[in-house]
């Protein structure tokens, strides 16, 4: 039922917990008729420490707390002095780790708090509203007419007849959209893949916790299948295509496609639609090697478990360097607030809705 590997007992696990007890101690004989958990296994033997003050400890279904290996409780686990309990296999997308890779205090306070600023609008927003523009297009059903049935994603508020207009950037970021789409059409009025599936999302597990993604599709096209990706940028230039040459959200759409639905793809076919007119669209190929994808899967296990292994908010360190990458971080009045400023700085943001990796 157990193995032993790199420190750690591995079974199946319902939820984990954090352990208060500065050193536990692992008894030469216990008697308990409950089989049952782990934790971080330090060392072994009669005086061992098994879990120390903050260590994780690990519940499994339908047992109960001590550890047992060969039929001998080695730990006694004690509920009172469990500090918090959080599922035992978290769900993170490829955009929760890099932007923790990039600065892990705007991680904690978007992903760990789910704070974002109260001015911000909680609809369409130009990427997504690309990416269902695009869904709509690949999935028009048979006897409509693929060159209009797109325009079902628009969103086409009417303005108000006085006052002040709510939906005034809806608006516009529909009118973009609907621009930038016009020259893709022009651009590629005939594909030359074939549509195997218009969007792909799910989940799979990657050492302890999971990867969820949301793809905008899979093609065959040279006899081989490749992921289907569509971007926006105000600039489309050489370091455009370098950056998402390199892309990890590009590996992860594909490792994760692969691991669930069984299939081997080559690369991406990855076109690009400039956000500013005079619009324009260009398209390239990229490709993932099995190696690539197996460094994708080190660095995602590497820095979820560093994730889960923080312990408050404090262990979670800002990087000031991205405080004004790509225009200043909406974090900063919070990161830079004074303790008697901290109230003040916490009521300019709200709770999101839980997105997609969350619900």
């Amino acid at each position: 039922m157990f193995r032993l590997t790199q420190n750690r007992v591995l079974i199946e696990p319902i939820f984990t917990a954090k352990y208060s007890s500065n050193l536990i101690h692992i008894p030469v004989s216990v008697a308990d008729t409950k089989p049952a958990v782990h934790g971080t296994v330090v060392g072994l033997g009669p005086t061992a420490s098994l879990c120390r003050s903050g260590d994780t400890v690990i519940f499994h279904a339908g047992q109960g707390h001590s550890l047992v290996i060969d039929n001998h409780v080695v730990l006694v686990i004690n509920e009172d002095e469990l500090l918090a309990i959080e599922p035992a296999s978290r769900k993170f997308n490829q955009s929760r780790l890099t932007t923790y890779q990039k600065c892990q205090r705007k991680y904690f306070l978007n992903f760990e708090e789910a704070l974002v600023p109260a001015t911000d609008p909680d609809y369409f927003v130009r990427g997504r509203l690309a990416h269902e523009v695009f869904e709509a297009y690949f999935s028009t059903p048979a006897g409509e007419d693929k060159a209009t049935h797109w325009r079902i994603a628009l969103p086409n508020p009417e303005p108000p007849a006085a006052g002040i207009d709510l939906l005034a950037d809806v608006r516009a970021e529909s009118t973009v959209v609907e621009g930038m789409f016009e020259v893709y059409r022009e651009t590629f009025p005939e594909e030359e893949f074939e549509i195997i599936h218009p969007e792909v999302s799910g989940e799979v597990t990657i050492g302890d916790n999971k990867l969820v993604f949301r793809a905008d599709g899979i093609v065959a096209w040279n006899k081989q299948l490749w992921l289907l990706e569509h971007k926006t940028a105000k600039v489309i230039n050489p370091q455009t295509w370098l950056r998402l040459h390199k892309s990890i959200q590009i590996s992860a759409y594909i490792y994760g496609v692969q691991k669930l639905l069984g299939l081997t793809l080559r690369g991406a076919i990855l076109t690009v639609l400039k956000s500013k007119p005079p619009f324009t669209a260009e398209r390239q190929l990229t490709f993932r090697t099995p190696l690539q994808l197996n460094q994708f899967e080190s660095w995602f296990i590497r820095l979820a478990d560093e994730i889960r292994a923080k312990r408050g908010a404090e262990e979670f360190i800002p990087h000031p360097a991205e405080c004004h990458t790509f225009g200043p971080c909406p974090y900063i009045p919070i990161c830079h607030a004074t303790p008697n400023e901290a109230g003040f700085a916490r009521s300019l943001f709200v709770t999101r809705e839980p997105d997609y990796t969350e619900t």
